[in-house]
């Protein structure tokens, strides 16, 4: 199965040719479940409107979603950050510092063997742009794709524009 993870940033696409379509958070785009580590409270406005209005089934670990939306399914995260040592028995769900990660892993105990991911545009975002983020999300990342190539799963970034940052970013830091 193919499976693509769509954030919020400037490269966020539903592209063609995916079975089954993973948003993040109060992604807009026509998707088949939708991921969200954060409490409600992080998000205002017509962010937290359209969370609520939303029928997507979510899938989270905060169980403060399920005073504002009927379809929360509740997910499990690791006891530790960063921790993928029992990612093979697909129970629970490794985490990073943002929601993409868990997304790729929620599309890995789908079942997907292929995932793509887009709109997960780093640079500039308002909290996690920084340098020391940002290197954080590559690293964990980087080992999550090399785990996940064991199990003969491939994950790749969907979008050029998100290449062409990483790539930027991964020059600066050998710089």
């Amino acid at each position: 199965m193919k499976a693509l993870v769509m954030g919020l940033g400037e490269s966020a696409n539903r592209l063609d040719g995916y079975d089954y379509y993973i948003g993040l958070n109060d992604c807009r785009l026509k998707c088949d479940a939708i991921v969200c580590v954060d409490p409600p409270r992080i998000f205002t406005g017509g962010r937290i409107k359209y969370m609520m209005q939303d029928t997507t089934a979510m899938y989270t670990q905060c169980n403060e979603w399920i005073s504002y939306r009927s379809n929360v399914r509740p997910i499990e995260l690791t006891k530790h950050r960063h921790d993928i040592s029992e990612l093979h028995l697909k129970q629970q769900y490794p985490h990073s510092i943002t929601s993409a990660y868990v997304g790729v892993i929620h599309a890995y105990f789908m079942g997907a063997t292929e995932i793509g991911i887009n709109g997960v545009d780093l640079y500039g975002h308002k909290s996690l742009g920084t340098l020391p983020k940002i290197t954080r999300v590559v690293d964990d990342f980087m080992k999550l794709d090399k785990a996940l190539r064991t199990k003969g799963v491939r994950m790749y970034l969907a979008t050029d524009m998100f290449g062409a940052v990483t790539g930027k970013i991964e020059k600066s830091i050998t710089d």
